[in-house]
């Protein structure tokens, strides 16, 4: 399990960093500071996932899986919070796609959760598979919504 895990850490990496803006409009400047809040939560979640994994070796899966859901709810919530924020002007579907992206790494972790409970190292392997396209799907949409409102500044 130990070697599933330093996968998972690889996979989730897709998550951090997810770009910048440049100068904007005053609206386009509100949403992209909201954006940029939710970026920095999302972040979190990362780096609380990360220290999950680091720490893992002498963890049970139980407590493993417990953590995994906790971060799948992290993440759930944060897609339902961009859900709120509006969308930029002319494009009412690019913060859907964030949200959906998210719902999709929610979606891992709590399959992440399950198959830990249930010690089955296969499954396992696919989620963080999976889990890394829906990783790096977030960061590219955050960039890309974030980068449409123009330069910031």
């Amino acid at each position: 399990m130990l070697m599933t895990i330093a996968l998972a850490t690889a996979a989730i990496a897709g998550l951090a960093g997810c770009g910048g803006g440049g100068g904007q409009t005053n609206a386009s400047a509100s949403l992209t500071a909201a954006l940029n809040g939710q970026r920095a939560r999302v972040n979190g979640i990362v780096t609380d996932l990360r220290t999950t994994l680091a720490s893992a070796g002498p963890r049970p899966d139980a407590l493993m899986a417990n953590q995994f859901a906790a971060l799948a709810t992290r993440a759930e919530q944060e897609a339902a919070a961009i859900e709120q924020l509006g969308h930029p002007p002319g494009d009412n579907t690019r913060l859907r796609d964030i949200g959906s992206a998210l719902v999709a790494v929610a979606n891992g972790l709590g399959h992440l959760s399950t198959a830990a409970t249930e010690h089955q190292v296969t499954t396992v392997r696919t989620e963080i598979r999976t889990l890394r396209a829906d990783a790096t799907a977030v960061g590219q949409t955050f960039t890309s919504v974030v980068r449409s409102l123009g330069p910031s500044g």
